[in-house]
Parts: structure tokens; C-alpha cells; sequence
């Protein structure tokens, strides 16, 4: 809830899938469904190392499994996120 909060301050759209304890697949399927091009996974390990990692849904390959995603620091997610979101941005526009 902190993340989300700090989200739209920063003014990027949040949501998260609205269940308790949601395994991992079922929160990648709702975001698919409702077509959100990135997610952000923060677990335990990514909270003791100050990380996150920005899984790209905009991307159909098999490269981008659930283990993958672009790890960054915590402190740099918000800069990254805005990069990512001008750059499906710009996609869309060309495409």
C-alpha cells in the first residue's frame, strides 16, 4: 500500500489485485487481463536488498517468465517506471 500510495503521487496509475494472499501466477493473470504493461514484485529478498524488479506484460515472449524483469534499486523505481511507461508510450504512437 505504501508503494501504491507513493505511485500516484509520483503520478503513475497503480492497482493491485484485490485478494488476500494472492499467489504469484493468479496476480500475473489479472494484470494481463486487465491488459497493466508493467508490474512491480517486491518479496522479502527484494525488501532486504533494497530492490524491485519491473516485469514488462506488453512483452508475449517466453523470455519473460515469471522469474524475469528488470531489477532496480528502490530508491531509482519511481525514474524507471516513468522511462518504461514514455517508452510503451512512444511504441504505441508509432505502432
Amino acid at each position: 500500500m505504501t508503494l501504491r500510495k507513493e505511485l500516484l503521487q509520483a503520478g503513475i496509475n497503480a492497482d493491485f489485485l484485490p485478494k488476500e494472499n494472492p499467489k504469484l501466477q493468479q496476480q500475473f493473470d489479472y494484470c494481463e487481463k486487465t491488459r497493466i504493461p508493467l508490474g512491480v514484485l517486491i518479496g522479502s529478498k527484494e525488501l532486504e536488498e533494497g530492490i524491485c524488479k519491473i516485469k514488462d506484460f506488453a512483452i508475449t515472449d517466453k523470455e519473460n517468465d515469471e522469474k524475469s524483469g528488470r531489477i532496480v534499486q528502490r530508491t531509482e523505481l519511481i525514474n524507471e517506471l516513468k522511462k518504461k511507461i514514455s517508452s510503451l508510450e512512444e511504441y504505441r504512437l508509432v505502432k
